[in-house]
């Protein structure tokens, strides 16, 4: 069957260039023993192997009548599967034009990415095997599968989920979960690059030249905010000096204009450098001894398991970065505690959408109709109230920097500005 006339008759959009690649084969190799992970013994198995709850386990096997309700989705889960386990090498590439089943096609439908990535489970604990890497951790990374299917279940009543470019990177070994915190492999891409001083290790952030920025320090237009007083940052490289517009610690910028001599500040962050990305799973607490064990954990083990890849530095894009908390919460809370690790950068495309959806559910929700059950919704009220605007927020920590609890960028310790 033509795969355009295949998501066609499913009411779906003509497929992405991505997507068709193979496909042809994957006609041609289909065949019932080939769908092996559509069984009901397998599906068990792999329930089993990554020890999820029983009412994930039986959503998941409930949900298999979608391949018999709906048989043209059996051709298309084994092409998926052929994209994404069919080579040695494999990538998130194809992952990320996956196009989402509609629910109008069946009330399963979420799920039918889940038995894609579980297809080829085995072979993820195989390779994570052969390099050494616990069993128990390849189990807690591939734990995130069952997590965003419940995220599916308590949000919109419908066991699956939509985050599929997100679930390829456990499934090709591209992030792994290592105590609180989770980890991928990243290049950074950030429009700022970052100076260490040779002789006492202080750091300094300079932003792009030309870099738009409202007289808050935040980039312009970030919320949907333009300041028709923004300014625009300097960066220049003159015989033996770098001149540059700086970033704060705190996440704004500074208008002003330092000068950093190239004989003792060396670059050592800038766009194409290796990094490891930082993520919080909604998995509970962010309790801040168990945040910092994690980078710990990082440092070692991808320095055991993958020391082809450096780590320059790690990042983070998230709403908990938000130095605004600073101003709400009790210096004490985890989330206060988190942030003040971090070397706080402006995001381009700062928006309050994430903070909204993470505590509320809703992107879109009415602060009259919002609950205030926690400190942290309230904050979040309070400050949206008084017209203020919370925003998603980079962040970066060096490995060489680590000194979980000293807070060594804004303390002064390390940072120079």
């Amino acid at each position: 069957m033509n795969l355009e006339n295949l998501l066609a008759r499913l009411g779906m959009d003509a497929p992405p260039d991505a997507l068709c690649s193979g496909w042809d084969d994957s006609s041609a190799s289909c065949s019932d023993s080939s769908l092996f992970f559509l069984d009901p013994a397998y599906v068990s198995e792999q329930c089993g192997a990554l020890q999820m709850m029983p009412d994930t386990a039986a959503a998941l096997m409930d949900g298999l009548r979608l391949f018999t309700d709906v048989p043209e989705l059996k051709l298309l889960a084994w092409h998926c599967h052929r994209q994404f386990y069919g080579t040695d090498a494999r990538s998130t590439a194809a992952a990320r034009v996956w196009p989402l089943i509609p629910a109008a096609v069946h009330e399963c439908a979420g799920l039918f990415y889940a038995y894609v990535f579980l297809s080829g489970a085995p072979s993820v604990f195989s390779r994570q095997r052969e390099l050494g890497i616990p069993r128990e951790i390849t189990v807690d990374t591939l734990s995130d599968l069952e997590l965003w299917l419940r995220h599916g279940r308590d949000t919109r009543g419908i066991w699956g989920f939509d985050t599929v470019p997100w679930i390829s990177l456990h499934f090709s070994s591209g992030l792994y979960k290592l105590g609180r915190l989770q980890f991928n492999f990243s290049t950074y891409s950030y429009p700022y690059n970052v100076f260490r001083n040779s002789s006492d290790a202080r750091v300094v952030v300079l932003a792009a030249h030309g870099m738009k920025f409202r007289t808050d320090g935040q980039v312009d237009g970030a919320n949907g905010i333009s300041d028709d007083n923004a300014w625009e940052a300097e960066y220049l490289e003159k015989p033996g000096e770098i001149h540059g517009t700086p970033i704060s610690p705190l996440g704004h910028a500074i208008r002003d204009t330092i000068v950093l001599p190239t004989d003792r500040w060396n670059l050592v962050l800038t766009e194409g450098y290796s990094t490891l990305g930082t993520h919080i799973p909604a998995t509970g607490p962010m309790s801040h001894h168990e945040c910092g064990d994690s980078f710990r954990r990082a440092v070692a083990f991808f320095g055991k398991y993958y020391p082809g890849h450096t780590i320059n530095a790690f990042t983070c894009s998230s709403w908990l970065l938000d130095n605004q908390f600073t101003e709400y919460l009790k210096p004490d809370s985890n989330i206060v505690r988190f942030l003040k690790e971090w070397y706080l950068i402006p995001n381009l495309y700062a928006n309050d959408g994430q903070t909204l959806e993470r505590v509320f559910g809703d992107r879109k929700i009415r602060l009259d109709k919002a609950p205030r059950d926690t400190s942290l919704r309230r904050a979040i009220i309070a400050h949206m109230e008084k017209g203020g605007r919370w925003r998603s927020t980079g962040g970066l920590i060096f490995p060489g920097d680590i000194d979980w609890g000293g807070e060594v960028y804004r303390s002064g310790k390390t940072s120079a500005v």
